[in-house]
């Protein structure tokens, strides 16, 4: 007689061991899955990118409702500060969404629960977490999380590239202007 033991580790045939999972049409919002560190990297730009277009249509909401609540007899102070709450938490709910799905595909590469996106909250550790987030290469093989994600595809490997050499532009940039000053 053998015990179903619900909190053991799945376990793998040696077919699965390489299994390549094709990951350009999956669902991107989805947090199932492994994305390797290029993809994760190219995917946080174009997310950010996409967050700025959010950011500027939630400036303008925030302006809309200001004007609103100041047009009903609101003092100003209170109409700003309830336009600013509402932009706030809209914002970092859209923060925290999507970087849920990124953080939480990174870590299945990584072979880790999704539940340590948490870390990504807490000052300092977040910085040595994003760093590891990064760095990290991925399990080579399939996991408890999916197979091995396929080779990136020429747009993720460009965005990777402009975003590595923008970054070191940036602080050679930042070097000679603080040694200038």
């Amino acid at each position: 007689m053998t015990i179903n033991n619900p909190y053991a580790t799945p376990e793998f045939s040696d077919a699965q061991e390489t299994e390549v999972v094709d990951t350009r049409c999956e669902d991107i919002f989805s947090t199932k899955g492994r994305i390797g560190r290029m993809r994760y990297f190219a995917y946080g730009a174009a997310l950010a990118l996409a967050s700025m277009a959010v950011f500027l249509v939630m400036g303008v909401a925030y302006m809309i409702v200001s004007v609103v609540l100041g047009l009903i007899g609101l003092p100003d102070s209170i109409a700003d500060s309830i336009g600013y709450v509402v932009f706030f938490v809209s914002y970092i709910a859209l923060i925290v969404y999507s970087l849920r799905m990124l953080v939480f595909r990174r870590l299945h590469d990584l072979g880790h629960s999704g539940w340590l996106f948490l870390l990504s909250f807490i000052p300092l550790v977040n910085i040595i977490f994003g760093l590891y987030m990064i760095l990290a290469p991925g399990n080579a093989t399939a996991n408890q999380y999916g197979g091995v994600p396929t080779a990136n595809q020429t747009w993720v490997k460009v965005v990777f590239w402009i975003l590595m050499a923008f970054i070191v532009l940036a602080i050679v940039a930042q070097i000679l202007i603080a040694s200038s000053i």
